[in-house]
């Protein structure tokens, strides 16, 4: 229980805390994702642009 101010302190300061990492984590997981994406398209983009240039039906 909270019985004083300085556990009520400890436990805003924890909340924080909680709240600062679960945000960081969100975003690296969002910076991870998107750079995937990318990665994924720019891989799809130029398997296409290959398959243009060789002369399988001529």
């Amino acid at each position: 229980m909270i019985e004083n101010m300085n556990d009520f302190l400890s436990l805003i300061f924890l909340v924080f805390i909680i709240g600062a990492c679960f945000i960081f984590m969100i975003s690296v997981f969002s910076q991870h994702h998107a750079k995937k994406i990318r990665q994924m398209e720019d891989e799809y983009y130029n398997f296409t642009d290959d398959n243009e240039d060789s002369d399988e039906y001529e």
